[in-house]
């Protein structure tokens, strides 16, 4: 672990003994008033990128709400993000996915009788 990876966990841990636990809000708000600290540096503190990049995590998570149901009841995710194809391709839908795997003829990868929710 290099020395800022340790700072960071040293100054968790500071946190987590001080409030008996880890709440963001608190981890935002200490890092915002130490600003040499190692947490500080994690953050993006202009307001305009931080936004954008809020509205990109706040899509991500609508993105993966959509579910799909199975005849026998079980829920996935209608988009996922593979990992071979993370920042490059987005998000597709699983049976896209499965799909794919069958082709390849990986065990276990049947489609079919799918609903999407939400």
């Amino acid at each position: 672990m290099n020395k800022k990876s340790q700072a960071i966990v040293d100054e968790l841990s500071k946190l987590y003994e001080k409030h008996g636990g880890l709440k963001p809000e608190v981890v935002v708000d200490w890092a915002e008033s130490h600003p040499d600290s190692a947490l500080h540096s994690r953050f993006e503190w202009d307001d305009t990128v931080a936004g954008r990049e809020y509205r990109l995590w706040q899509a991500r998570e609508i993105i993966t709400e959509v579910r799909v149901t199975y005849p026998d009841g079980r829920e996935e995710q209608t988009y996922v993000s593979p990992i071979v194809s993370r920042g490059k391709e987005g998000y597709v839908t699983l049976v896209s996915v499965l799909s794919n795997a069958q082709k390849r003829g990986i065990p276990g990868s049947s489609i079919g009788g799918i609903r999407t929710s939400w």
